[in-house]
């Protein structure tokens, strides 16, 4: 397939596929942050801890070690809030009641995390 495509045309193809693998990833971390956020808030209720402020919360949910990140050199990233994949993970969220977390129930909080870890 690759090998009856012009140079420049297998440098388009290569730019198309890293910036489809640039919103994979992107989408990727975004999901991950916040299943860290679920996980976190779950693991407050059943340690029994105290409901701290959103901000000291999101600091230290994000500021723990989770090992390294990828070898390869970072590319700028720019993925539009409207892309397919970035819409399809705010409609799961919504739908899973991630912009009310704190509120839900303990099984509705389970179900989130398990429904956004597939």
């Amino acid at each position: 397939m690759f090998d009856q495509l012009s140079l420049d045309e297998l440098r388009a193809k290569r730019a198309e596929m890293q910036h489809q693998e640039d919103a994979i990833s992107f989408v990727r971390r975004l999901a991950q942050g916040r299943l860290d956020i679920a996980r976190d808030e779950l693991r407050r209720r059943i340690d029994n801890e105290p409901l701290l402020d959103v901000a000291t919360n999101l600091a230290g949910v994000f500021g723990q070690e989770h090992g390294g990140g990828s070898a390869r050199p970072p590319r700028e990233t720019i993925i539009s809030g409207d892309h397919p994949l970035v819409l399809e993970l705010e409609h799961l969220c919504e739908d899973l009641g991630f912009g009310s977390i704190r509120t839900l129930d303990e099984t509705s909080l389970r179900t989130a995390i398990d429904e956004l870890a597939k």
